[in-house]
């Protein structure tokens, strides 16, 4: 074994670790890349990496062959060459290492002919994966190995994170093709990393206080996420209420969100969100506030004129809480069949031409039992007027009286008293109307008997 290896491997006592999240399906921070099974892509562009503290192990299988003992702070990633040619790997760390000599990373790697021979078959002592230690002194800023590959191959990187001093509470570390588009240059499939399914990693919603004019609130929070598209949106929606906010690109690790007008219902509701053109999603709940109740209020009523006038009309309102609203009614204290699933419009109107006493006996929304207030009360009356015919001797006054309580009185020859006397022979009709302003109307035929002529007889 090279003894700058055992030198380099006794004075690393301990490791850092990058951590990274491939499984679009776990929270971020849960799960690191210490498996061969969970190898990150690798591409030309870099690769940020915000750390743990102490690292996992790797995982048992190969013969790591310039690596002894219990390998920890491991990471993977693979990629595959388009063309073959050298490929310089680079990898810088921020903050640099506490001493001069610690804090590289070491990388092993091996070359399958396709993605069938990756993890974990691979990683056994038939499919050793060669090794390669970068120079034990560090120079800033950063450390390189060199990599011949062969075009069609698909290659694992293993990344060994280590230091000489206490771990630092954050490492950033980038991993790029340092000699990418140069001549001879060995081309590797970015595809790999710009294809690999977006992670949303939390979703942080607040909610306003519940308005108690338009009974309802507000959702304002923030969504992160990584690797995000570079197209379609991003959609934050209130699964319970259906309302939604749509973001447009392009996005860059975290976006507001704003989700408005949702009705009040203090029910858990459901906030999901997920890119249009990635495959990633997540979803978190908050409590709405509660609203006010719906208050039931009843008004209206009036008077009817009989036998065949207009209707009149009774109003249920609801104020507050939320659609659909449910409400029952009595007349004259007798419950009517209720109404329930009603979504508006405003006033419900009761048309009706029975006199007596509407009471509305409950109010709810949908959300909580409300409180019913208000009664209707609907009266009616029917004016009646009797003139008679009457035949009199021509030159006899007749007295056409269209009777008392009512308030006023018109007859066709324009007199407005209760009692008109005719003289001469015709027809007479008036209308009167009571306090209410309900008319009637009858009419008489006066007529006159000719005066007997006396028939004189002379006598010789």
């Amino acid at each position: 074994m090279n003894s700058a290896v055992i030198m380099f491997l006794r004075k690393h006592w301990f490791y850092v670790v990058a951590v990274v999240i491939f499984s679009p399906f776990l929270s971020y921070g849960q799960y690191p890349n210490y498996l061969c099974e969970t190898a990150l892509p690798f591409c030309g562009e870099p690769i940020i990496q915000p750390s743990s503290t102490m690292g996992f192990p790797a995982q048992p299988g190969p013969s790591y062959l310039c690596f002894v003992g219990v390998l920890n702070g491991v990471h993977w990633f693979y990629f595959k060459a388009l063309s073959s040619g050298p490929v310089v790997i680079k990898i810088e760390h921020t903050p640099l290492p506490p001493c001069p000599y610690a804090g590289f990373p070491n990388i092993v790697y091996g070359h399958y002919t396709s993605m069938g021979d990756l993890c974990p078959d691979s990683l056994d002592n038939d499919h050793v994966l060669h090794c390669d230690m970068i120079n034990n002194v560090y120079s800033p800023p950063g450390a390189m190995i060199n990599i011949n590959v062969i075009s069609g191959k698909y290659y694992y990187l293993m990344y060994i994170n280590s230091a000489c001093g206490p771990p630092p509470q954050s490492y950033i570390i980038k991993m790029y093709q340092s000699n990418m588009n140069q001549p001879g240059a060995g081309v590797l499939d970015c595809n790999l990393v710009y294809n690999q399914p977006c992670i949303i990693t939390f979703i942080y919603a607040d909610t306003t206080p519940c308005n108690t004019s338009t009974n309802t609130f507000n959702i304002n929070g923030l969504v992160g996420f990584m690797y995000p598209p570079s197209s379609g949106s991003l959609v934050v929606k209130d699964v319970n209420s259906g309302l939604m906010d749509i973001i447009s690109p392009p996005f860059a690790g975290q976006s507001n969100f704003s989700i408005k007008n949702i009705p009040c219902d203090g029910q858990v509701h459901t906030i999901e969100a997920w890119f249009t053109d990635g495959e990633c999603s997540l979803d978190t709940t908050i409590v709405a506030p509660q609203g006010e109740c719906a208050i039931g209020v009843m008004s209206g009523g009036g008077h009817i004129c009989l036998p065949t006038g207009t209707p009149t009309e009774v109003y249920i309102t609801a104020y507050g809480g939320l659609p659909p609203y449910s409400f029952s009614w009595s007349f004259n204290g007798v419950p009517q069949p209720g109404v329930s699933g009603y979504n508006g419009p405003w006033p419900y109107v009761i048309s009706t031409t029975e006199a007596g006493t509407y009471a509305l006996l409950s109010m709810s929304g949908s959300d909580c039992p409300g409180t019913a207030t208000g009664s209707a009360v609907v009266t009616a009356s029917e004016p009646i007027v009797t003139l008679n015919d009457t035949t009199v001797c021509a030159g006899e006054a007749v007295v056409l009286d269209a009777g008392a309580g009512f308030s006023t009185y018109v007859w066709s020859t324009g007199y407005t008293g209760q009692v008109l006397t005719v003289t001469e022979p015709g027809t007479y009709s008036v209308m009167v109307s009571d306090a209410n302003g309900c008319q009637a109307s009858d009419s008489a035929t006066v007529t006159h008997l000719p005066i007997p002529q006396p028939l004189l007889i002379k006598h010789n």
